[in-house]
């Protein structure tokens, strides 16, 4: 395969570097079939990280089981990975199309192109063969949750779960409030690329703190006021978070999800 490839990356496995070589191999020789007699190095190293990919999510389903020992051959481990993937691309296509039943942008157009028009994309062109370890996406549209540490199909399956959580929450209060929110918060909202959920809790905690019905607006003067008092402790406001998620969700993921919005405003209010 010419160049040695960069195999630094592979100490997450556990598994010998002739092992690896010798799946690469193999993808190679299916590889080159549609393209040429040779690769190039720079395909060699987008296969190894495709094999190293795959077996680290396999690694990372062991990981979450009570089963302590690896496969016993990179094979093995290689072949249950990408079965692992598989599975995944076909339950987050799944995911995505029922999602798409009740979505809503709320007219913000990051969110609708980030969804509506560039999850297909990823479904129509991801690699999961030759190169699973590609996100292919940007998803432009934050959200709450750093998603550094994955890529590919495993980027994508945890971003949908948080898209589907921020669906959610938006649900339970009327769309027209939510509009609202955004509207006070900037008149440009609709092409803005801020996460709607930190706006719509912002104010919804800002209520909370005021001991006001969410339905009753407080002006962006006043949410500043109860913001700069000043007074309130990170455990108070955890407190109020997790009353309202449980009492209006019952859902301990989506309080979690949302703990960043909460630390954000303490954060300011001890500025």
């Amino acid at each position: 395969m010419g160049e040695t490839v960069n195999l630094d990356s592979n100490k997450e496995t556990g598994y010998a570097v002739e092992e690896l070589i010798e799946i690469v191999s193999n993808l190679a020789d299916r590889f080159v079939s549609r393209e040429s007699s040779s690769i190039s190095y720079e395909t060699a190293q987008q296969l190894m990280d495709a094999v190293i990919y795959t077996i680290r999510a396999q690694n990372g389903a062991i990981r979450e089981t009570t089963v302590a020992t690896k496969l016993s051959s990179a094979w093995q481990a290689y072949e249950s990975g990408h079965r692992m993937l598989t599975d995944k691309v076909k339950q987050s296509m799944e995911q995505y199309n029922h999602m798409t039943e009740y979505f809503d942008s709320y007219h913000n157009k990051c969110l609708e192109d980030t969804v509506i028009k560039g999850m297909p994309e990823f479904f129509k062109w991801y690699d999961i063969k030759y190169c699973p370890q590609n996100t292919i996406l940007t998803l432009d549209y934050p959200i709450l949750m750093d998603l550094s540490q994955y890529e590919g199909i495993q980027r994508i399956e945890t971003y949908l779960d948080c898209i589907e959580m921020e669906q959610l929450f938006l649900s339970k209060f009327d769309r027209a409030l939510v509009l609202e929110i955004l509207s006070e918060y900037d008149a440009g909202y609709r092409l803005m690329i801020d996460n709607l959920c930190e706006i719509v809790y912002q104010d919804v905690l800002c209520h909370l703190l005021a001991d006001q019905p969410i339905q009753k607006r407080i002006s962006m003067q006043e949410k500043l006021q109860i913001i700069n008092q000043g007074n309130v402790s990170k455990e108070k406001l955890n407190h109020l978070s997790k009353t309202f998620i449980t009492n209006f969700y019952h859902n301990e993921a989506l309080f979690h999800y949302l703990t960043p919005v909460t630390d954000g405003l303490v954060a300011r209010m001890m500025h």
